[in-house]
């Protein structure tokens, strides 16, 4: 069994695969100004400028699923942050997720199937599951809102909806 783990503001994400490597990554959307400088320094040129022609008003939240749509693809490799994040190109939210292209290092397996899913985590975040298989079947399990008040109690489960 694969897993991964990435939590931001309210929310926690645990991803999990059977032999398969995963990476999940969820987000808070919140403003920053400079969104686009950032991509500048760290995503690939095409990434840049798919996000430069965003309306200004959804700047941020496609700078978020576009961070996370590559954290969790560095995190299924297992390379973090060590794997620079302009040698290879993803899709720019809104556009379906997925995995463009790979530029040099070998040594990092980007050249395989993948499949990247969008996940629901609400308005006020953006999440994403990167799977190194192709066509992955990925399903969402939330836990209700109440399920820290299960905690503790002898036998209780948290409840899934």
């Amino acid at each position: 069994m694969q897993f991964n783990l990435s939590h931001s503001g309210e929310r926690a994400l645990i991803g999990l695969a059977r032999d398969t490597p995963i990476g999940v990554d969820v987000e808070a959307v919140r403003p920053m100004s400079d969104a686009l400088r950032i991509a500048q320094g760290h995503f690939a040129a095409d990434e840049v400028s798919a996000l430069a022609k965003a309306p200004r008003s959804m700047v941020e939240r496609r700078f978020f699923g576009l961070w996370t749509r590559k954290e969790a693809v560095v995190k299924a490799l297992g390379s973090g942050l060590s794997l620079p994040l302009d040698r290879f190109s993803v899709s720019v939210p809104p556009d379906v997720p997925r995995l463009l292209r790979a530029v040099g290092d070998e040594s990092w397996d980007l050249d395989g199937p993948w499949t990247l899913m969008d996940l629901d985590c609400g308005a006020d975040h953006v999440a994403t599951a990167a799977v190194q298989a192709a066509e992955a079947a990925v399903t969402c399990h939330r836990l209700s809102d109440d399920w820290p008040d299960h905690l503790g109690r002898k036998g209780a489960t948290p409840r899934l909806r």
